[in-house]
């Protein structure tokens, strides 16, 4: 589907990749919320957004 034709509700997909360095400064928030608290990766995604700003998406 071409970007003119995608529906309005349906959001672009990211393009920016984080960094190596990025990813690495918010690690211990991350094990926290899935390793140590056992959330689903859905559920600490939007923890990480929402509290720290953080927005990354996951590859299937």
């Amino acid at each position: 589907m071409s970007p003119s034709t995608q529906p309005r509700n349906v959001p672009p997909k990211p393009t920016k990749e984080h960094p190596p360095d990025v990813w690495e400064g918010h690690r211990v928030p991350f094990k926290r919320l899935y390793v140590d608290e056992g959330k689903t990766l859905q559920q600490v995604r939007e923890m990480m957004e929402n509290k720290y700003g953080f927005c990354a998406t996951y590859v299937n």
